[in-house]
């Protein structure tokens, strides 16, 4: 028989077995913190959730109110299936303040709060989503003397950001904060990082003091960003209001500094930078290359100051001037460009439509800083693709040339020609250029950027051994395009100097035999024809006058034709 005694030995440890299989119990589910809730604190929904572990997701919703920081050490069980969400009741950000989090277990995400110390991360697989951080910082460590590896985070939609800062370490081995997305936040401040920072992806952010540090790793997307830049890998489309230093593909940026003792960019090792917008108000250097490769379709502008580009040292006024002296940046430019302020990048005013602001197409650049479709064959340099579409100028012209015509069949044999573009008053300067294959009806199709409509431009033929030619007056593209027959009248080139090459229909050609391109048809063409026919010389070549690829009588006969009439060129 059990005694009174015994019974009441039992009966407690009854109720202390069922006690502790009550506490032990995994968290799964939905819990409520605050008044009337699952718990009152967000501390003690921590503490069960570390002391009994979890076996499936879990969320704690918070209600209204203002909350102590709270520490989250490592919680059991804790997956990529059975994730702790921890946010607003309401889905309303500012219905709860919570004095700071710090972060060391995994799977973690914070949504939909109010934060006044800021949050700080130890550990990987962690979101903070929809956070008014009120100026407040956001840090991540990755540390062998905690120890810590921040990795695999999403810091989305947040704003009020005083600073993000991350740091990583090299001690037996590397820490590294590894695998970071920012995207779509405002950040007060900066971005900071040491150099064992790996894989960030900063994207849609408004960042008021830059971003410094990082590895080669980082890839600066569609951001708007005042202040100085010093980041790797990939930079494409941002606004940046300041300075960049840069190791990366630079790509379709706007960059805007305004010391005159400071370039604006400065490139190291670049294997691409490509269609930019850089512009140096105070009037100094708008980049200093460290070392150069693959630059092009860039506009650099200082307001036409002095010292535009530096390079490896040396200092260049124009870009023509760095072009010939590197064969670098062959279609970039220099000019102004409209912006709609001095805080907003967009273009604006004649910059809308320039055609002097067609870019080149790159893969990597779909759209431009905010989402919009670029146009993929003449997209816009800089991040802003404006509403016009940019399209190139096009030409279409006819001409014949008098060596090339075969007057029996009403053909020409294929050649390759240049079209210069020059101004309608002096010293009448070349504004673009283009080649394009004549075909066998002597039409060819010619593309310029750098022209605009409504303004007369002479056209300016080049033939390897033609004579050169003008069009008789300046003519004008209207709505982007231009056709011009050389072939109807001697009237079409300027000083009549064309030569009848058909009389069934009618037709008119550039005269054949300037050999050597100095203007006139003599005797030292002549000379250069017959070394070629003593040497039995054959081929595609300059004293190849009538295009069989024989150098032989039936071309001496254009030039001795033509040098007796005394043929030369005219021009205004």
């Amino acid at each position: 028989m059990i005694n009174l005694k015994t019974l009441q030995i039992l009966l407690t440890v009854i109720i202390l077995l069922n006690t502790s299989d009550s506490n032990s119990t995994p968290l799964n589910g939905t819990y409520t913190i605050g008044n009337g809730g699952t718990y009152s604190t967000i501390t003690s929904a921590i503490e069960d959730a570390q002391n009994q572990g979890i076996d499936g997701p879990v969320i704690f919703n918070i209600s209204t109110g203002v909350y102590e920081g709270v520490s989250i050490p490592q919680i059991p069980g804790a997956s990529s299936v059975n994730t702790i969400v921890i946010k607003s009741n309401t889905g309303n950000s500012s219905d709860v303040i919570v004095n700071g989090f710090s972060i060391s277990s995994s799977y973690i995400s914070i949504m939909n709060l109010s934060i006044n110390s800021g949050i700080t991360i130890y550990s990987g697989y962690i979101s903070i989503i929809n956070i008014d951080f009120q100026n407040s910082n956001l840090s991540l460590f990755s540390s062998f003397g905690f120890p810590a590896y921040a990795h695999n985070i999403n810091i989305l939609n947040n704003i009020n950001i005083y600073k993000i800062f991350c740091w990583g370490e090299y001690r037996f081995g590397v820490f590294l904060v590894d695998s970071v997305q920012i995207k779509n936040n405002s950040i007060n401040t900066k971005i900071e990082c040491n150099t064992f920072c790996s894989n960030f992806v900063i994207e849609n952010n408004t960042i008021s003091g830059g971003i410094q540090g990082g590895d080669n790793t980082f890839s600066t997307i569609k951001n708007q960003i005042n202040g100085e830049v010093r980041s790797g890998s990939y930079l494409i489309n941002n606004f940046i209001y300041g300075k960049l230093f840069t190791t990366g593909q630079t790509i379709n940026n706007t960059i805007i500094g305004g010391s005159i003792d400071t370039p604006t960019v400065t490139n190291y090792n670049n294997t691409i930078f490509l269609n930019n917008i850089i512009v140096n108000l105070a009037g100094g250097a708008t980049i200093d290359f460290q070392s150069l490769s693959g630059s092009d379709y860039n506009v650099f502008y200082n307001g036409g100051g002095s010292g535009l580009i530096k390079n490896q040292g040396n200092t260049y006024n124009s870009v023509q001037d760095f072009y010939n002296a590197t064969g670098s940046d062959q279609h970039s430019g220099s000019q102004p460009v409209f912006f709609q302020s001095p805080t907003d990048l967009h273009l604006a005013g004649s910059s809308i439509g320039d055609s002097l602001l067609i870019g080149i197409h790159d893969i990597l650049v779909p759209d431009d800083i905010d989402g919009d479709y670029r146009n993929t064959p003449y997209p816009y340099r800089g991040a802003d693709e404006a509403d016009i579409p940019l399209n190139k100028k096009q030409l279409d012209l006819t001409i014949l040339t008098q060596g090339l015509y075969i007057a029996n069949s009403n053909t020409m044999i294929e050649d390759t020609v240049r079209i210069c573009i020059r101004n309608s008053f002096t010293p009448y300067s070349i504004v673009d250029s283009a080649v394009s294959k004549i075909d066998s009806l002597g039409q060819g199709t010619f593309s310029f950027i750098n022209i605009f409509n409504g303004i007369g431009y002479y056209i300016h033929i080049k033939h390897r051994n033609s004579i050169e030619t003008w069009s008789k007056t300046p003519q004008q593209f209207l709505a982007n395009t231009l056709i011009y027959d050389f072939s109807t009248a001697k009237t079409k080139a300027y000083g009549n100097n064309l030569i009848l090459v058909d009389s069934s229909p009618f037709r008119y050609g550039i005269y054949s035999g300037d050999v050597n391109q100095d203007g006139n048809v003599d005797i030292s063409d002549g000379s250069l024809i017959d070394n070629d026919m003593f040497n039995f010389a054959f081929g595609y070549l300059l004293t190849d006058v009538n295009g069989d690829e024989v150098i032989d009588l039936e071309d001496a006969v254009f030039v001795d034709n033509n040098g007796f009439n005394f043929v030369e060129k005219f021009t205004p």
